[in-house]
C-alpha cells in the first residue's frame, strides 16, 4: 500500500483535472476504520494530496457498531481533513445499507450518519483546496437493497430513499451555509 500511494499521489494530479479519490469500502484497502486510521494518519498530512471518499456505511459494517460508537467517531473525526466527497448511504452494524433510512427504527442511524456528513461539510468549507462540495445519495438497488423473500421485491423504493437522503443533506447544508 505504501508503494501504491507513494506512486499514485504525485502522478494523479498530472494525469487529469478530474480529482482522483480513494473510497472507504469493503474489499478495498480502506475497508476498515482501524486500517484506514493506522495507515493514513501516520503516513499523510492533509497537504499530501490524498483525497478520499467517505462511504462510512462500510465502516459501520466492518466495525459492527452504530454511529454512536466513540471509537468509530474518533477515527471518522480524524479522517475528516482527507475527505473530498461523501457517499450518502446509511449502513448498520451488520450490513452496508439499511432497508429504509426514513423508518423510525433506523432514524438514530440516519441521524448519526447525517452528523458525520455535516461534520465533513464543515471541514470542507474550511479547506481552500475544495472548490465544490459533492455528495451522492448512494442507496443501491438489490442486492444492496434488502428484498422480500421469494419475490425479491425491494422493501423500499430506492428513488424515494435517495431523494430523501439528498433533500435532507441539501436542506441541512443550505441552513448552515446559505
Amino acid at each position: 500500500a505504501h508503494q501504491f500511494f507513494n506512486e499514485v499521489l504525485p502522478f494523479q494530479d498530472d494525469v487529469t483535472d478530474t480529482p482522483i479519490m480513494h473510497e472507504t469500502h469493503r474489499k478495498r484497502f480502506f475497508h476498515s476504520p482501524w486500517v484506514c486510521r493506522d495507515f493514513v494518519l501516520p503516513n499523510f498530512s492533509a497537504d499530501d494530496g490524498l483525497k478520499m471518499v467517505s462511504d462510512y456505511s462500510h465502516f459501520t459494517t466492518v466495525a459492527e457498531c452504530d454511529p454512536s460508537d466513540e471509537h468509530l467517531n474518533a477515527v471518522i473525526d480524524a479522517l475528516k481533513p482527507f475527505i473530498f466527497h461523501v457517499h450518502g448511504r446509511v449502513g448498520y452494524d451488520h450490513g452496508p445499507q439499511v432497508n429504509d433510512p426514513r423508518a423510525p427504527e433506523w432514524m438514530s442511524y440516519t441521524q448519526g450518519f447525517e452528523k458525520w456528513w455535516d461534520d465533513i461539510f464543515a471541514q470542507q468549507m474550511q479547506n481552500e483546496k475544495i472548490k465544490t462540495i459533492t455528495f451522492t445519495p448512494e442507496h443501491g438497488p438489490p442486492n444492496y437493497q434488502p428484498t422480500l423473500p421469494y419475490t425479491q421485491q425491494p422493501i423500499a423504493d430506492i428513488w424515494q430513499i435517495n431523494s430523501f437522503i439528498g433533500a435532507r443533506a441539501l436542506q441541512r447544508f443550505k441552513s448552515k451555509y446559505g
